[in-house]
């Protein structure tokens, strides 16, 4: 354990300790790390002074709800820093002072696991940031031949934590040189990026687009890349083109995870920013059509509409290519509700965007609409002079996958950070093995990736793993091996080999709903107040009803998405991820439900449109080896009933 200090050689920073409250407790600690770092040649103080600002806003947040604590059990007012308040003003000097002085004697006490962890970031720190001083010394002669930042230009800033740690607190970092050059650090190989960045640039070589592709270095143990700034829309026409064309080929490379922080919207065309989850192998090699859509389309990179978070009371879109603004208090907006059901319906709900980088917009800061049609064509593009390219990219070596969305292993890792778990050890090591079964493992991979996933949230870091070929890597073990049933090439294969079915116009289609229910273009209401800001629907009149009815029965075949295997139904309720209608539904739910609604339909309206639709949505079903329950419709199609039938019945 670090010695006690007998002194502190700094007062409090107000201006720092008012905009991260405790920070000044951490002075001695940043400077002692600063001691131990090298400077090289090439390097100013100003840069040291940035990342060891870093540091100390990590140590500060990391501690700040137990030094909170231990502060307002002295004090009845529990804020810490009020310059205009004597009285506690002294009272959080005194403490302050007392804690570095001490070397955080009180907090070890109380909070023996924060004192470690405090430690370990600290040792982390020094450790990752002489490694990567080191890496970029070394790389100086690359960046000066291939990103063109003269080898003499010294860096002055620098900026870290901008991606989730790994491998022991590793992050991305930005840094600039005397001159405002700037280039983006990795700490890993970036064999898997530039793979895809070369096929890209081959790609534009085909369609003989001169636009150019960012320079990405791969070192092995590191990477460099060009620095992307966000710019204003010129012509939104190629810029969306350009979009359509980097989505079809991100899907065929087997990209995911194209969220709207890792796409920036650079002028002339979007460029994604973090492929670490690319050429991703596959743990179930079932393709059903009607079932996943979404898993084996283009949406699945999550650069379309069709995953919404939780945010600011209603779905906020994270789309890569599709985030937008926030209101200060989310609009009401009119959404379908339940389709597929006989719940369906529209209501009003809180609904608000992101505006980040990817967001496209012209010089005054004005949204860019989609250019649907430029889109397609981009889309369309990709299909016809990728397969070739794809073909030839071979193997891409061992890539990093995601076990879990990032999510989840952060609200692990905030558990383990609540102020028992800093108490308590025994405490601290279950929550970090609190983690979700993994698919496809059996009992003893299982444990082994487990175990791994809770030593890495233990060091902070968020669990990221690697395959290779079939086999599965976990975070610093040794291989797991056939854990997939297919590699990631051979999942590109079998998409190149999909857009020769059916895949191609399916993914249009796919795109197409995405992009117009995110405009709103296919949210008509049937009737001027049907929907409530309660969720749901007002009661109307009969006529109304059947009115509406009708109404919505033409919204579902406006929204019927025809696959191999049929006719089928994506669920859009906006609050969960758009995907397809499976076979484990009810006669109340998913492509039964809608088989049912256009036999209503039929029976009160006569009208053949909805008889032929109901018998069209029951033959999309699979046949099922279970009882499973079919819907019958009578010759006059006035008439809807209902019988089980086994699988062995004609």
């Amino acid at each position: 354990m670090t010695q006690p200090r007998a002194t502190r050689t700094t007062d409090i920073d107000w201006a720092s300790d008012i905009k991260l409250p405790f920070a000044s407790v951490f002075d001695d600690h940043v400077r002692s790390a600063v001691a131990q770092v090298r400077i090289r040649q090439g390097w100013e103080r100003s840069a040291i002074d940035d990342l060891g600002a870093a540091l100390r806003a990590e140590l500060s947040l990391m501690a700040c709800p137990a030094l909170l604590e231990l502060f307002s059990s002295g004090n009845q007012n529990p804020t810490p820093v009020n310059e205009r308040s004597g009285a506690l003003t002294a009272k959080y000097r005194q403490f302050v002072s007392s804690l570095a002085t001490t070397d955080l004697r009180e907090v070890r006490s109380s909070f023996p696991v924060l004192g470690d962890l405090l430690d370990l970031c600290s040792a982390q720190w020094v450790e990752t940031t002489n490694e990567a001083i080191g890496h970029i010394t070394a790389a100086r002669g690359d960046l000066d031949q291939h990103l063109g930042i003269d080898i003499g230009d010294p860096v002055v800033a620098a900026e870290i934590g901008l991606g989730d740690r790994h491998a022991g607190g590793r992050t991305v970092g930005r840094f600039v040189t005397s001159t405002g050059a700037q280039f983006v650090y990795k700490p890993r190989s970036l064999r898997s990026e530039r793979a895809f960045f070369d096929l890209w640039r081959n790609f534009r070589d085909v369609v003989d687009d001169p636009e150019p592709v960012p320079t990405i270095l791969d070192l092995a143990a590191f990477g460099l890349v060009e620095y992307v700034h966000a710019a204003p829309v010129q012509d939104a026409s190629n810029y969306w083109r350009r979009a359509g064309e980097m989505a079809g080929l991100l899907h065929l490379c087997v990209a995911g995870d194209l969220h709207n922080e890792n796409l920036i919207a650079a002028g002339s065309q979007p460029v994604p920013i973090d492929l670490e989850c690319i050429n991703q192998p596959a743990l179930d090699a079932t393709d059903r059509a009607r079932q996943d859509l979404v898993t084996y389309s283009v949406l699945a990179t999550g650069l379309f509409p069709h995953r919404y978070s939780e945010h600011w009371g209603g779905p906020v879109d994270l789309a890569g290519l599709f985030a937008g603004i926030p209101e200060q208090s989310p609009r009401q907006r009119l959404f379908w509700r339940h389709l597929g059901t006989d719940d369906v319906g529209h209501a009003l709900m809180p609904y608000a965007r992101i505006r980040d980088n990817n967001f496209p917009a012209d010089a005054s800061g004005a949204p860019i609409q989609c250019d649907l049609p430029a889109l397609l064509d981009g889309l369309e593009s990709a299909w016809r002079h990728a397969p070739a390219l794809v073909d030839s990219v071979g193997d891409w070596g061992p890539v990093r996958t995601l076990r879990c969305g990032t999510k989840m292993y952060v609200q692990a890792r905030t558990s383990m950070m609540e102020l028992d778990a800093l108490q308590d050890r025994d405490l601290f090591v279950a929550r970090s093995l609190a983690l979700p079964p993994v698919e496809g493992a059996n009992e003893a991979s299982e444990r082994l990736i487990i175990e791994a996933e809770s030593r890495a949230l233990q060091r902070l870091d968020i669990p990221i793993h690697r395959a290779h070929g079939c086999s599965f890597l976990p975070d610093r073990g040794g291989p797991i091996p056939d854990f997939f049933a297919d590699s990631g090439h051979d999942r590109m294969q079998q998409r190149v080999a999909r857009l020769r079915d059916s895949g191609a116009a399916l993914d249009r289609t796919l795109v197409t709903l995405a992009v117009e229910q995110f405009d709103g273009r296919r949210l008509e209401s049937p009737f001027a107040d049907c929907a409530a800001s309660s969720g749901s629907p007002q009661r109307v009149k009969p006529p109304d009803a059947v009115a509406g009815a009708v109404h919505i029965g033409h919204q579902l075949l406006n929204l019927r998405v025809r696959t191999a295997e049929g006719d089928a139904w994506l669920e859009v309720d906006q609050r969960t991820p758009m995907r397809g209608l499976t076979d484990n539904t009810s006669l109340h739910s998913g492509t039964d439900g809608i088989a049912l609604f256009f036999a209503a339909l039929a029976a009160v309206t006569g009208d053949d449109l909805w008889r032929d639709a109901c018998i069209s949505a029951l033959a999309a079903g699979p046949r099922r080896k279970q009882s499973r329950i079919v819907l019958g419709l009578s010759r006059d199609g006035r008439a809807a009933c209902m019988r089980v039938q086994r699988a062995a019945d004609s």
